[in-house]
C-alpha cells in the first residue's frame, strides 16, 4: 500500500476492503468489515521457590486465560443494483453508526460471547477493554480495538433423592449414626474441646455413601 493508496483510504474508508481478504470477523452478532490486526496472547504463571543456595527453582506452570485483541474497521455496506440487494434494502442494512451503537451496548453487558474470525473461532469470551479511534480522516467509518479474555464455565448439578426408595436398614443405620454423633458432640463440648463434627453432616455422608453403594447417582 503506497502513499496514494493510504491517502485514498483516509478519504474513502470503504476502499480499505480492497487490500484485505474478504473474510469478515463476527463479534457476537456484529459483522466487522476488516480486521487489521488480530493478536492472541497466551501466558503461563511459572511458580518458583528459593532453596538453600539462594537460587529459585521453578516447579510448576499454571495456564492463564488467553486474551484476544482485534484492531477493526467497520464501514457502510456497499449495495449493488440487483434483486438480492433490493431484498436486503427491504430488510434494512446496518450502517457503521448502527454497528457502533450495538458495540456500545455490547461492551456494557456482562455477557459471554463468541468471536469468529478468518483465523480462529473463539468461544466463551468476555470483553475486557474497548477503544474507539476517531479523527477528521476517519469520520466516515468506525475504527476500534477490542480486547477479550477467555473464561472457563463450570456447571453444578443437584439431584433430588426419593427417600421412599432408601432401604429401611440404611435409614436405621443413619439414625443410629445420628444418635452416636450427637452423644460424641455433647461429650466433647462437656470436656471443653473444639466443636464436634455436625451430626447432620455425618448422617448425610452415610446416606450418600449408602445410596452410591446401591447404584444411585447422587
Amino acid at each position: 500500500m503506497g502513499a496514494a493508496d493510504i491517502a485514498n483510504t483516509l478519504k474513502n474508508p470503504s476502499s480499505i476492503l480492497e487490500f484485505f481478504v474478504p473474510v469478515k470477523t463476527i463479534i457476537d452478532e456484529i459483522e466487522v468489515d476488516v480486521t487489521r490486526v488480530e493478536t492472541i496472547d497466551y501466558q503461563w504463571l511459572v511458580t518458583n521457590r528459593p532453596v538453600e543456595t539462594g537460587l529459585n527453582i521453578s516447579d510448576a506452570r499454571i495456564e492463564q486465560p488467553f486474551a484476544v485483541t482485534l484492531d477493526c474497521v467497520i464501514t457502510n455496506d456497499e449495495v449493488e443494483l440487483s434483486v438480492g440487494s433490493v431484498l436486503s434494502l427491504l430488510d434494512g442494512l446496518d450502517t457503521w453508526e448502527d454497528k457502533r451503537d450495538k458495540l456500545f451496548e455490547l461492551k456494557d453487558k456482562n455477557k459471554v460471547i463468541d468471536v469468529s474470525s478468518g483465523f480462529y473461532q473463539y468461544s466463551d469470551m468476555l470483553i475486557k477493554a474497548t477503544r474507539f479511534d476517531r479523527n477528521k480522516d476517519t469520520a466516515d467509518a468506525l475504527f476500534f480495538q477490542i480486547e477479550l479474555i477467555h473464561v472457563r464455565l463450570v456447571a453444578s448439578a443437584i439431584s433430588d433423592v426419593d427417600f421412599s426408595q432408601i432401604p429401611d436398614s440404611l435409614l436405621k443405620k443413619a439414625t443410629g449414626a445420628n444418635r452416636d454423633a450427637a452423644k460424641a458432640a455433647a461429650k466433647k463440648q462437656k470436656q471443653g474441646n473444639k466443636t464436634a463434627p455436625d451430626a447432620d453432616e455425618k448422617q448425610s455422608s452415610i446416606l450418600l455413601g449408602g445410596l452410591r453403594s446401591l447404584g444411585f447417582s447422587v
